[in-house]
């Protein structure tokens, strides 16, 4: 199995190499607002990566995020959340409930006794 973070939110453009998806194939209007809410608020917490400048493409906002995140599973460019929230633009359905998923087990209950135990 590949323990590598999977790709998602990267698009084809203008500056981009081949094979990347077109944006306004995921757009979806339709789309749950309140569990949208929940994926943008989920992809502003990730881990700081890379950096590199980027431009919406679809409104073409200039300065769309410099950096990209990561949960160790994803790895996504922080305008994502840009895209998710302002164009609706939904990620695919294994991405949502992988995001659901892993903010329910972080803000669920939490074993400390591990850390209380080296309590002097």
């Amino acid at each position: 199995m590949d323990e590598r973070p999977r790709a998602i939110g990267f698009w084809s453009g203008p500056n981009t190499s081949a094979g990347w998806p077109e944006v306004d194939q995921f757009i979806d209007l339709t789309w749950d607002e309140e569990e949208r809410d929940f994926v943008v608020g989920y992809l502003s917490r990730g881990v700081l990566g890379r950096t590199g400048h980027s431009t919406c493409r679809i409104c073409g906002r200039a300065d769309n995020g410099d950096s990209e995140y990561s949960d160790g599973m994803y790895v996504w460019p922080s305008g994502f959340g840009h895209y998710v929230s302002e164009h609706g633009v939904r990620p695919p359905a294994e991405f949502v409930e992988h995001a659901l998923r892993a903010t329910a087990r972080l803000e669920g209950d939490r074993d400390e006794s591990w850390w209380r135990a080296l309590a002097r």
